[in-house]
């Protein structure tokens, strides 16, 4: 009977810490309104496309033999 009341202590516990962790981390945003605003769309677009720049090689497009 003790090992089953320290198994449950034990859970009880590590829900406990999750349940911390996903608060500290998981439950908002960092900044208030971070997420307003945004066009999904536009979003989807600068996450997909292949970045630009300096320092960033071109993919060349594949030539007609």
């Amino acid at each position: 009977m003790r090992l089953g009341r320290e198994i449950a202590l034990l859970l009880v516990v590590k829900l406990g810490v999750l349940y911390a962790l996903w608060l500290a981390f998981f439950s908002q945003p960092a900044i208030r309104g971070m997420s307003e605003g945004m066009d999904p769309q536009r979003v989807a677009t600068a996450v997909v496309s292949a970045p630009t720049g300096p320092g960033i090689p071109q993919r060349n497009p594949p030539h007609d033999h």
